[in-house]
């Protein structure tokens, strides 16, 4: 059995993604483990955990639409953009009706920029965004281009409303309950965010920290061709496999794509190929095959 692939973690309020990966790590006894795409401490969801070599795949993974329910409160506002952070303001709203809230749905749907909140993971200059924050270093983060792509308002129950959304990668959920705010001339903070899908990966597959075990972790290890699944996938025979993983070129029979999962004819999963007029040219190369000879 291969020991590299995906970890589907249903990560907990109140953790870091680096302590769970510090877990996975004395769970599995693998040193190469790595996460796609950060949740914050109080923020709880879907977060895959590349095991081994499958690390090498994790940006095809945060490059995905990403898909939150969140909960946010009106009248407030915190300089973290979260309930975690210290009150900059609190102030009196005025009351929202659940249809004018639906009438701005096309505004929340069109916000095609963010500027990320200075308590973030970015890096500014070799530094951390919220390290420098936190030592009251001036800086400013540059505009990014985001995507809403759905938008549905779950509950309007004032102060608070929940709603769930797909947002492309680099969107900041944070900043994008401070922007809709922002359309009725309020503020707002977010108190509760939960990641439910990454591309086609869903909540509903993923397992507790809490059940993982030295013995059983390999059962809940999740095939690559099974999460990568935007690329289709090829199996090729001993020799082809063999000649794969040694880096070759050759033909195959099968239209021009710019990804291909490779898997050998014993279901091994050996890498990534590029076809460009039926030849096959590996790309990221992570399985080993041995050939074996009849004598």
């Amino acid at each position: 059995m291969q020991d590299f692939g995906f970890l589907l973690i249903n990560k907990p309020v109140g953790l870091t993604s680096f302590q769970i990966v510090k877990k996975i790590r004395a769970i599995t006894n693998i040193k190469k483990i790595g996460h796609t795409g950060t949740l914050d401490p109080f923020a709880s969801g879907l977060l895959p955990i590349c095991v081994g070599k499958a690390t090498r795949l994790a940006q095809f993974l945060l490059s995905d639409k990403k898909e939150y329910r969140v909960k946010a409160k009106f009248g407030m506002q915190t300089d973290t953009g979260d309930i975690t952070g210290k009150t900059v303001q609190e102030k009196e709203f005025k009351p929202i009706e659940e249809t004018e809230f639906l009438e701005k749905i096309p505004q929340i749907l069109n916000i095609k920029e963010q500027i990320p909140p200075k308590y973030s993971a970015i890096n500014i200059n070799g530094k951390r965004a919220y390290e420098l924050a936190r030592n009251n270093v001036e800086f400013s983060i540059p505009t990014r281009n985001i995507k809403i792509f759905s938008f549905e308002l779950s509950t309007l129950n004032l102060p608070f409303f929940e709603y769930v959304t797909t947002v492309s990668k680099g969107t900041y959920i944070r900043t994008l309950s401070e922007q809709i705010a922002s359309l009725f001339g309020e503020i707002a903070v977010t108190t509760e965010l939960l990641r439910s899908k990454i591309g086609a990966l869903v909540i509903q597959n993923s397992v507790e920290i809490s059940e993982l075990t030295r013995e059983n972790w390999r059962s809940f290890l999740v095939p690559v061709e099974q999460v990568l699944t935007n690329f289709p996938t090829i199996t090729l025979n001993s020799e082809k496999s063999q000649d794969f993983i040694f880096g070759k070129r050759f033909y195959y029979e099968f239209t021009n794509q710019e990804f291909v999962n490779i898997v050998s004819e014993n279901t091994d999963y050996l890498g990534l190929a590029e076809i460009k007029e039926k030849i096959i040219h590996p790309r990221i190369v992570l399985g080993r095959y041995v050939l074996r000879v009849s004598k």
